[in-house]
């Protein structure tokens, strides 16, 4: 941080630093607040299951809006920021990975992001997926005529907001042990890192079609718990 001489105000900074310093009090908080909150918009998808209006009016706007700040959470783990040390932050964010579908060593390789974002020369051979605009004009117009046009599709809107992350979340997320770890993590991790998140996953979507609010957002048959109850 400058001062208004110029240079550099050693203080200041630490001040800043302390101030926004994540604790163990401000991490409880905010877990039970927002657990509580995610919680809450399960019980609405599940009382509201047999209002179509209601369920697509305020029970899944709501909850996309929670599984948004589930994987906000999630990166703060990954970064080491939410909880004053690591094993508190590896657990709670392999929790919400598991709640949005994505395994703890995607921190690994979003942390390449972190490293490389706007630096086309660095060490890193995959920083073009950590980047929003993968090619320069001059690239861009090197390429092949056919790659040129694979290139558009996949980025265009319809594609890179539906069906590629339905491809990352749902397919490459669930093979991530195939592919090389992230930046300093090795293939053990990831493997760890794997296999809770699909243990997860499965004891997730076990829980809500039980409660029958898988099967309101599919459209599909009522629960088990209220078959039971019929």
């Amino acid at each position: 941080i400058m001062n208004h001489s110029g240079t550099s105000d050693g203080t200041s900074t630490s001040l800043l630093l302390k101030k926004f310093r994540s604790s163990y009090s401000s991490a409880a908080f905010e877990v039970g607040r927002h657990f509580s909150l995610f919680l809450g918009g399960l019980y609405l998808l599940h009382f509201f299951r047999t209002s179509t209006v209601l369920e697509l009016g305020f029970g899944i706007p709501f909850m996309t809006l929670m599984i948004i700040r589930t994987f906000l959470i999630l990166h703060d783990c990954g970064h080491s920021s939410f909880f004053p040390d690591k094993r508190s932050n590896f657990f709670l964010g392999s929790v919400c990975g598991s709640l949005v579908f994505t395994p703890f060593s995607w921190c690994s390789h979003h942390y390449i992001h972190h490293l490389v974002s706007g630096n086309i020369e660095n060490e890193h051979d995959n920083y073009r997926w950590s980047e929003t605009i993968q090619y320069t004009v001059a690239e861009y117009s090197a390429l092949h005529p056919v790659y040129k046009r694979l290139y558009r599709i996949l980025r265009s809107p319809v594609c890179f907001f539906s069906i590629m992350p339905a491809f990352q979340f749902f397919i490459m997320f669930r093979l991530s042990i195939l592919f090389d770890s992230g930046y300093n993590y090795k293939w053990k991790d990831t493997f760890v890192d794997w296999v809770i998140n699909n243990t997860g996953i499965l004891l997730f979507m076990s829980a809500l079609h039980y409660y029958g609010i898988l099967g309101c957002l599919l459209y599909t048959s009522p629960s088990p718990r209220d078959r039971t109850r019929s």
